[in-house]
């Protein structure tokens, strides 16, 4: 009974390792508003899109972007926003330098993070003045 439960397990995480790295795995549902593409656009609708991003952040764009968007009525950070403001405030702060030395390490790169309008944001997302507002 040990050899076939032993045999068993194995085949289990054979399957569990064969299944996760597969290209056809997904980490998120379709139609998620946490959802994360990534992918390489046309070089037609690539232009478009450097255009409007130019146009709206006035920024000099690199040949990958990478963009992150937070929505109004997040919960995620409620527990942080009992803190004190020094606390929350060394969140915002280590983003920053994130963002900056992925910006330093990578030369090719441009790092553009926007957020919903409203009033319903949580602290990290409201005080952090680099993140446009759209």
């Amino acid at each position: 009974m040990k050899r076939y439960s032993f045999i068993f397990l194995t085949l289990i995480i054979i399957l569990t390792f064969a299944e996760s790295c597969s290209t056809n795995s997904r980490l998120y549902r379709t139609n998620d508003k946490n959802q994360t593409n990534a992918g390489k656009l046309s070089d037609s609708n690539f232009a478009i899109l450097k255009q409007y991003l130019t146009y709206t952040t006035k920024l000099q764009l690199e040949d990958t972007i990478i963009i992150r968007y937070d929505y109004n009525n997040e919960t995620c950070w409620n527990i942080l926003d009992q803190r004190e403001v020094d606390y929350i405030m060394g969140f915002v702060k280590r983003h920053q330098e994130r963002v900056q030395q992925v910006l330093a390490s990578r030369q090719s790169v441009s790092v553009l993070e926007f957020r919903e309008p409203g009033n319903s944001l949580n602290k990290i997302k409201k005080w952090n003045k680099s993140i446009i507002v759209v």
